[in-house]
C-alpha cells in the first residue's frame, strides 16, 4: 500500500501543511542531534577524533530514527489494521499518510515563498526580507529586491529537491521509515554539515552523507524543472491561443535553455548537488543566481549560475512557484510508480 499512503501523505501536506499546534517530528530529531552534539564534543576538540564523533552522531541519529519509525509503524499502529475507514483504506494507512505527511515541505516551501512574493509584488522590501529570512540561510537584512528576488528561487529550486522530490523518492523505495531517515540525514547537514571553525571536522561525515543520498534526487528534481517548463510552455501556449489574454507568455517557460543551463552550469556550485536544480531553473526562467552571499556577517564567494544577460524580474518568483508546483505534482506521480515497481520486485522475491 505504500503508493497509496504516498499519495495520501502529500494530499495532506498540500492542503495541511505543518500545523504550528503539533509537534513536528524534525524538531524532536534537531533536539536529538543536539544533545548527542553536546554529549560527543566533550571527548575531544583535535580534527580526527571530531571527524570519527560526527560520523558517530550521524549513524546514531538516523539509525535511531528510523528504529523509531519502524516501532511506530510495526507496533504501535499495527492493531489499526484489522479496521477501515474505506474499502481501499484502513485506519492504518490514514495514520501513517498524516505521520508521512511530515516528511514532505511541498506547503510550507510554497506558503513561504509566495509570502516573498507577495510583499514584493506590494513594494513591501522590508517585509520580503523578513520572511526570506525564514527559508534561507544567508543574511537578509541588506539585500535589494534583485538579491531577494534570486534568493527565493534559488531556495524554491534547492528545496524542491530536499523537501519535496528527495523524501518523496525515499518513502517510495522504504516507506515512510527510510523517508524520515532521509529527514534525519538532511537535518544533520542543516545543523552541523558547515565549513566552518565549528564543523569543518565534526560535520564533515554527516555533509557527505547527505551528498550522497541526495546525488539521484537532485538531478532528478533538475530534470523535472525543465519538464514542468515544458508543461507550462504548452498549457500557456494553449491557453493564450483560445483566451487571447497573456499571463505568462509560453516564452517564459525555456525547456531548450533549462537543459543547456542545467548542463553548463550545474556542477558550478559548492555543493555537487545544489547546482543542478539551480542551474535548471535558471536556465527555464531566464535568471542569473549565486554569487557573492554574506552568512552570518561572513561573505560567501559562489559562482553565477544562469546567463550574464539573463535579467531579474519580481514576477520571475512567480513563475518558479509555478514550475516548482508542477515539479511537486509530476514528483508524486513518479514517485508512487518506483513504489509500485519497488512492491513488484519485493513480491517476486519473495
Amino acid at each position: 500500500m505504500t503508493p497509496t499512503i504516498l499519495l495520501l501523505a502529500f494530499v495532506v501536506d498540500v492542503l495541511v501543511g505543518d500545523p504550528r499546534w503539533l509537534p513536528h517530528p524534525i524538531s524532536l530529531i534537531g533536539r536529538v542531534i543536539s544533545i548527542h552534539e553536546r554529549l560527543l564534543r566533550r571527548f575531544s576538540s583535535k580534527p580526527a577524533p571530531e571527524v570519527l564523533l560526527g560520523g558517530i552522531l550521524t549513524v546514531s541519529v538516523v539509525g535511531m530514527t528510523y528504529l523509531a519509525m519502524l516501532a511506530v509503524t510495526g507496533i504501535v499502529l499495527t492493531p489499526l489494521k484489522g479496521y477501515h475507514l474505506l474499502p481501499w483504506l484502513s485506519y492504518y494507512d490514514l495514520c501513517l499518510g498524516v505521520i508521512g505527511s511530515f516528511a514532505i515541505a511541498t506547503h510550507g516551501l510554497l506558503a513561504s515563498v509566495s509570502s516573498v512574493y507577495r510583499h514584493l509584488r506590494t513594494g513591501d522590501l522590508i517585509g520580503a526580507r523578513a520572511r526570506l529570512a525564514h527559508v534561507v540561510g544567508r543574511d537578509t537584512q541588506s539585500l535589494t529586491e534583485d538579491g531577494v528576488i534570486r534568493a527565493a528561487i534559488e531556495t524554491l529550486a534547492e528545496n524542491a529537491s530536499d523537501g519535496i522530490i528527495a523524501p518523496m523518492f525515499y518513502f517510495a523505495i522504504g516507506g515512510v521509515e527510510l523517508a524520515f531517515a532521509y529527514k534525519a540525514v538532511n537535518t544533520i547537514d542543516s545543523m552541523i554539515g558547515y565549513k566552518n571553525k565549528d564543523y569543518l571536522y565534526f560535520g564533515r561525515i554527516g555533509a557527505r552523507v547527505d551528498d550522497v543520498v541526495n546525488f539521484i534526487p537532485a538531478r532528478m528534481t533538475a530534470i523535472l524543472i525543465c519538464i514542468s517548463s515544458l508543461v507550462l510552455r504548452v498549457v500557456y501556449m494553449l491557453y493564450y491561443s483560445v483566451v487571447k489574454e497573456r499571463m505568462f507568455a509560453y516564452k517564459d517557460f525555456d525547456f531548450m535553455e533549462g537543459i543547456r543551463v542545467l548542463r553548463r552550469d550545474g556542477s558550478k556550485h559548492t555543493s555537487p548537488n545544489a547546482g543542478m536544480p539551480e542551474a535548471a531553473i535558471a536556465g527555464v526562467l531566464d535568471v542569473r543566481l549565486g554569487g557573492p552571499s554574506y552568512y552570518a556577517g561572513a561573505l560567501v564567494k559562489k559562482p553565477f549560475i544562469g546567463n550574464d544577460t539573463a535579467t531579474v524580474d519580481v514576477h520571475k518568483i512567480g513563475r518558479a512557484l509555478l514550475v516548482v508546483k508542477v515539479v511537486a505534482v509530476i514528483g508524486v506521480l513518479m514517485s508512487m510508480v518506483i513504489a509500485i515497481l519497488v512492491t513488484g520486485i519485493v513480491s517476486m522475491s519473495n
